[in-house]
């Protein structure tokens, strides 16, 4: 959605309607989107359970929208994310354009656990179902020094050959890898398999990062 009317027209229908008119490739329905930049932290708005951006006045249309480019100043949260779905996707964009995603079967899970290498339907990542994985998780791996969330990692073993295929960095992180960054960042391998995270050739930052999800039972939104 990146016309500047379907926007308003999308934010309009939300002020009686919810966030279910934002629909995603695939018919997912938007019910998170991060910004990159913005300093806020990923974690706790996604865990921010209760409070919901869909009847927010004045919210900028960039929030719904896949597009980094359009301005955005939050990290949209829909009260759909409190009616968990059977199925999810999530993707990582930059500059409109979807740049990987995984499908994830979230029957029987919560929205803390869906995200879970047992869980994973498909993905650009041809090898998240035959490699090991030391961190897959939204919790991800958070101390004093570090704060990794969306951490789908294969290894560590020090910052040079530390490897994985997705974190959000909350913040400067103790690898010079995450460091010198616009905070939060979303970082992703943009081969079809993991990554070194040290190899700047093989990692990609996104602008945004989107959870769209389908309901095979009636919600009320």
């Amino acid at each position: 959605m990146s016309s500047p009317l379907l926007c308003m027209l999308a934010l309009a229908s939300m002020a009686t309607t919810a966030s279910a008119t934002v629909v995603l490739p695939g018919g997912y329905v938007l019910v998170f989107r991060a910004t990159a930049g913005i300093t806020d932290k990923v974690y706790e708005a996604y865990t921010n359970v209760g409070y919901n951006d869909d009847h927010r006045i004045g919210m900028p249309c960039g929030c719904v929208s896949v597009n980094g480019n359009e301005s955005c100043d939050r990290h949209y949260r829909s009260s759909l994310l409190d009616a968990w779905p059977s199925n999810v996707r999530v993707s990582w964009y930059l500059g409109g354009q979807e740049e990987a995603y995984i499908e994830f079967d979230g029957t029987g899970s919560t929205y803390l656990n869906w995200f879970s290498a047992s869980n994973v339907d498909s993905s650009t990542w041809t090898d998240l179902g035959t490699e090991t994985n030391n961190f897959f998780t939204i919790e991800g791996h958070s101390t004093s020094t570090i704060d990794r969330r969306f951490f789908i990692n294969r290894n560590y073993g020090g910052c040079g050959v530390d490897k994985g295929w997705s974190v959000v960095l909350e913040e400067s992180d103790a690898c010079s890898w995450g460091q010198s960054l616009q905070y939060p960042a979303f970082l992703y391998s943009s081969k079809t398999t993991y990554a070194e995270w040290n190899t700047a050739a093989d990692v990609g930052s996104a602008d945004v990062l989107v959870i769209g999800v389908k309901f095979l039972s009636p919600v009320d939104i």
